[in-house]
């Protein structure tokens, strides 16, 4: 148990001139990578939610749950695995909701924390809708991808976990920067 993975294997899709920054497109892209990082992680997605029981060097067993602790990637990755529409997007930020018109805005400021539960409820909601324009609409409340995230198989019963808090510290150091908080308690 435990170690680490370097990731980079996952296929690439190549850019099709006809579907080029399309929305369509970009959800294909992330659907494609989604389905490719499901296979990676079929064989930590069992322990996650049942545990696994492991004898230890004083020859006690213990149940370990797994998880995925940290995700070192950058931005453009970062709105891959957290199925947020990007840069340009109402809610550009991939950790919580800033609004696009106040990401320069240097006064202290509390957002709502993007959370794995919460982007699955809305996934759900739009998805419940028969009109497209209207399930667009629900996605684009928050600057989300219509595609399931494969680290939603995790369980995300375990204390304070959500894919979103494995972020590396890139994204804490540069909300510290701008006095902006997210919705973390002081202990992340």
């Amino acid at each position: 148990m435990g170690g680490g993975q370097v990731v980079g294997w996952l296929p690439l899709v190549k850019d099709d001139p006809k579907y080029k920054g399309t929305q369509q497109f970009a959800n294909f892209k992330a659907a494609v990578w989604h389905a490719s990082i499901k296979e990676v992680l079929a064989s930590i997605v069992p322990p996650s939610k049942l545990g696994q029981w492991t004898n230890c060097w004083d020859n006690i067993a213990r149940l370990f749950y797994t998880l995925v602790l940290i995700l070192s990637v950058d931005y453009e990755e970062q709105c891959v695995m957290l199925l947020t529409q990007g840069v340009m997007s109402n809610f550009p930020r991939p950790v919580c909701l800033i609004p696009e018109d106040e990401l320069s805005s240097v006064m202290p400021h509390t957002y709502t924390l993007h959370t794995s539960h919460a982007t699955n409820t809305l996934l759900t909601k739009a998805r419940a809708e028969r009109r497209k324009e209207r399930r667009e609409a629900i996605l684009k409340s928050q600057s989300i991808r219509d595609v399931i995230n494969a680290f939603y198989d995790m369980n995300s019963k375990l204390l304070m976990y959500t894919v979103h808090y494995a972020m590396t510290d890139f994204m804490l150091s540069f909300r510290v920067s701008l006095g902006i908080t997210c919705g973390w308690n002081s202990n992340y």
